[in-house]
């Protein structure tokens, strides 16, 4: 009698788990040890990962890297689909994609989270294959441009406390002619270079009208806006609230 080899089971897959929410308004600062990638499927917002902070809205694709901090805020509520994974070829750094609702990204990342939860919420050979697709369509989504988009982002962050930098600087440190600079960053991000630098200085100023008591007037100074006025007429455009009002209700009373 021949005896038939065994087959092993596979029992370490690249996937680890896949979710969707329900609504909420904001999620705390936190961090894994393994990849995660969140697609948010409703509502718009604010996310910081690491020392970037972005806007979300429906269709964006965030993928944070192991080990680093990042929290969500929306404007009024939101939710998201997403999956933890543990190996990917990917940079060390928050992977923002815009516009990626009903693309090729979405149906695969609903296609993982069926199988998932067909199989008792245990992941599968069939996930694993799909996660590797989807991989794929990131990586070839992200070539390209990418990489100088990232690099002014990162001088914009690096500028939020300096009021004399430009949008021009930023294009002639990076070496890019400014109208490129200009049309490539909006296709990439859904906003103008300059929306950016000045959303990042209000989502800042946010966190320093929570836990200070600077006055308004030195705080608008120190993000980088000479006129107080016009910082805080930005704020009000921006959360519907003045500094003060805002300082009022959401100041992080201590224990």
């Amino acid at each position: 009698m021949i005896n038939k080899p065994e087959t092993k089971k596979r029992t370490s897959f690249n996937l680890i788990r896949t979710w969707q929410t329900g609504l909420m308004s904001s999620y705390p600062s936190h961090a894994h040890e393994v990849w995660e990638a969140v697609f948010y499927v409703e509502g718009e917002g604010t996310v910081t990962a690491g020392n970037r902070i972005m806007e979300f809205r429906r269709g964006t694709l965030l993928v944070t890297p192991p080990g680093m901090n990042h929290r969500e805020r929306a404007k009024n509520t939101y939710a998201n689909l997403g999956l933890m994974f543990r190996r990917a070829d990917l940079p060390h750094e928050p992977l923002l994609l815009n516009d990626m609702n009903g693309s090729a990204v979405e149906s695969v990342l609903r296609l993982i989270y069926h199988d998932y939860h067909q199989n008792g919420q245990r992941p599968t050979e069939v996930c694993d294959l799909l996660l590797a697709v989807f991989l794929a369509q990131i990586t070839r989504t992200n070539h390209g441009d990418h990489g100088i988009i990232a690099r002014i982002e990162h001088l914009l962050i690096d500028n939020i406390h300096n009021h004399a930098f430009t949008i021009r600087d930023a294009a002639r440190i990076a070496r890019i002619p400014y109208r490129k600079l200009l049309t490539d960053f909006r296709a990439a991000t859904g906003r103008t270079p300059l929306q950016y630098l000045i959303d990042l200085r209000l989502n800042e100023s946010r966190t320093i009208l929570e836990t200070t008591t600077i006055p308004v007037a030195e705080l608008a100074q120190m993000i980088g806006f000479t006129d107080p006025y016009y910082f805080s007429r930005l704020f009000r455009n921006k959360t519907g609230l003045t500094p003060r009002t805002y300082r009022a209700r959401h100041a992080v009373r201590p224990r």
